[in-house]
């Protein structure tokens, strides 16, 4: 049975307007299976849009494991999975709304749509007790 492609997320030291204007160039550290632990060999990549100060047309790395054969896309730490906006843009949102600033007050300040900043924020106040909580239990298994 095929299972959906895992994505891993990589520290990139590039900016945004740096890893796009790489291209295809781009080099991604080694990673290694999530599932089996094998390094990942080159699996091409694909093409997708990242709006931060201004929309990119970026080259996302995929990886793909010749033990198990399980592919798995590549991303540099600023970009969010299946999300147009960049992290540094959900983040901004987000620290605004919680800090007390109405959404729509936020996505006119950032540029967005108001469904857009209201939606993150709904979606991160759902979920943050359940991360406090993971988040708790990490940092108590590490002493």
């Amino acid at each position: 049975m095929a299972t959906a492609p895992l994505v891993i997320v990589w520290p990139c030291r590039l900016s945004v307007e740096e890893y796009a204007a790489a291209g295809k160039r781009i080099v991604v550290p080694a990673q290694v299976c999530p599932r089996c632990g094998t390094r990942l060999g080159a699996w091409s990549g694909y093409a997708r849009w990242l709006r931060n100060e201004g929309e990119y047309r970026i080259w996302v790395r995929r990886g793909r494991c010749p033990a198990c054969r399980h592919t798995h896309a590549l991303l540099p730490d600023f970009v969010h999975a299946r999300r147009l906006d960049a992290v540094e843009v959900i983040g901004a949102v987000l620290e605004l709304g919680i800090a007390g600033a109405g959404m729509r007050a936020v996505a006119i300040r950032l540029g967005l749509a108001h469904s857009t900043a209201r939606d993150w924020r709904r979606r991160h106040r759902a979920r943050a007790p359940a991360l406090a909580a993971h988040l708790a239990a990490v940092a108590v298994s590490l002493g």
